[in-house]
């Protein structure tokens, strides 16, 4: 079945991770922390869903991630103008081995398979409305949580009386 990225959020609000590299350890971490949402997310009639752009090491992802996960092969969900880190410059930053190792401690496990430059993020969105917006910058930039349940609460006030189904 196709299902347009539009659908996602057209009746129902939705938290959406823009996965990167469904592998990468640093996105597993994040897919962790924001399943850790669930529950405040349920309660507030917001959907959560993951996108990706490749099909390697998806399976391994799940168990981080309490969403439902889509597949996005025309990468249209990244963005008319997507945003490319290349490897030299994302393997250069410092705060890449900091993050690399804070998950190891967590006990995340990743692999270094597939396509890792194209970035993703996390965005709040209701039809045609995006109410929080969190585009990665390098790898393992995480979306803030205090800030997505800011953008949560804030979205809340402003609309209600949807249920994620």
């Amino acid at each position: 079945m196709i299902l347009k990225a539009g659908d996602l959020f057209k009746k129902h609000p939705a938290l959406v991770m823009a996965i990167r590299r469904p592998g990468c350890i640093l996105c597993r971490q994040e897919a962790a922390s924001l399943s850790t949402l669930k529950p405040i997310l349920d309660k507030s009639g917001i959907c959560l869903y993951g996108v990706i752009h490749e099909i390697e090491g998806v399976e391994g992802f799940k168990p981080y991630f309490t969403g439902e996960i889509y597949y996005d092969e025309e990468k249209r969900f990244y963005g008319p103008k997507e945003r490319w880190l290349p490897l030299w410059i994302g393997f250069l930053r410092p705060s890449l081995y900091f993050r690399y190792q804070n998950a190891k401690k967590k006990g995340v496990i990743g692999n270094i398979e597939g396509e890792g430059r194209l970035l993703g993020g996390i965005f709040l969105i209701h039809k045609d409305r995006l109410a929080y917006a969190h585009f990665e910058e390098d790898w393992g930039d995480a979306a803030d949580l205090d800030e997505v349940l800011k953008a949560i609460e804030e979205y809340k006030k402003n609309v209600n009386g949807y249920i994620c189904k």
